[in-house]
């Protein structure tokens, strides 16, 4: 139950900071007209100043994951990764085809999690340390048990364990 709940809080906050860094990013331009900017790419995880201490630095439209799961290979694409105060947590979220086929993680510093330490560095996260979900075609399922591992500036990762099924998982992201 405890970790329903923490899934549950995972997902709502995951999906709230998403959805409210573009409103939030900095840019007064309030033409309706296509930007010819491109999206900022996540080759670097956020340096903590006075201006973010409390906010995670977002990037957008660059995260990409793969999750094998029962002999299939799903990919996600095009998502957002966001990562905390000086690097202490790593949110990253995939929202496709108006929420019928998502991909989210979080690993670190994070409340919403049983056990929250600092991702700062990387390494190896056990459970309670992170959380892994995903949907395709609105049937959702989150990695039960099993590892994350962190490369040591966030940017990438690997995951492995079992669903909610007892099936196993493997899989891997980057925010690139």
């Amino acid at each position: 139950m405890r970790l329903m709940k923490a899934m549950i809080g995972v997902i709502v906050l995951s999906t709230l900071a998403f959805s409210l860094a573009p409103a939030c990013d900095g840019d007064n331009n309030t033409s309706e007209e296509p930007s010819d900017q491109v999206s900022p790419q996540a080759t670097q995880p956020a340096e903590a100043t006075e201006q973010n201490e409390e906010q995670p630095h977002f990037v957008g439209g660059s995260a990409s994951a793969t999750v094998d799961v029962a002999g299939r290979t799903l990919a996600f694409e095009g998502g957002d990764c966001g990562f905390g105060t000086d690097n202490q947590h790593l949110d990253m979220y995939i929202d496709e085809v108006l929420g019928k086929k998502y991909f989210g993680l979080t690993a670190g510093d994070n409340p919403a999690l049983e056990h929250p330490r600092s991702a700062q560095g990387g390494g190896e996260f056990v459970e309670g340390e992170f959380f892994v979900w995903w949907a395709t075609e609105g049937s959702p399922s989150s990695l039960r048990e099993g590892t994350l591992t962190l490369a040591s500036d966030l940017a990438s990762g690997e995951f492995e364990g079992t669903d909610e099924g007892g099936e196993k998982v493997t899989g891997s992201f980057a925010c690139n």
